[in-house]
């Protein structure tokens, strides 16, 4: 097989992406301890209502948000009159340096992080932030059938 530098360039990247999954992963077990790290899944008992069980996997997921990252009431109901809320919406809810994190290529984190100017914490914590935040602006109701055209468009 004939390695190019286009195929280099490739496994490099998705070295560096996997450098700085692993690398973040294990920041935030240090910052945060085990408790953010789901063990083993659960599974609701069989015969609980689902619209019981739906409520209490949102009061969970809803408790492992920061208090200081979790969006006001205000924010969540103007993100559902919008059919988008990349770009600006998103952008106007984030800081700078979660802007500057999230918005940067995975060879400019690698770079940043060698250099000292980043770490690997500051990297883990922007893109947490970001995630639980869209965590918590698109939530799509189970018991209403929608189709792809119908759902925000994030990415």
């Amino acid at each position: 097989m004939l390695v190019t530098a286009s195929t280099m360039s490739a496994i490099c990247s998705r070295t560096a992406i996997f450098f700085i999954f692993v690398s973040c992963t294990a920041a935030l077990v240090l910052r945060y301890g085990l408790s953010m790290v789901p063990i083993m899944p659960t599974r609701p008992s069989p015969s609980r209502p689902w619209k019981e069980v739906v409520a209490d996997k949102l009061s969970a997921d809803s408790a492992k948000i920061p208090e200081q990252w979790r969006l006001s009431a205000d924010v969540i109901a103007a993100a559902k009159s919008r059919k988008q809320i990349a770009g600006d919406f998103i952008e106007d809810l984030l800081d700078a340096e979660t802007r500057h994190v999230t918005s940067a290529d995975a060879p400019d984190l690698v770079a940043a992080m060698a250099n000292g100017s980043l770490t690997a914490v500051q990297v883990v914590t922007g893109y947490c932030k970001r995630a639980a935040f869209a965590h918590q602006l698109v939530w799509v109701d189970p018991s209403l059938p929608l189709d792809s055209s119908q759902l925000p468009v994030f990415c």
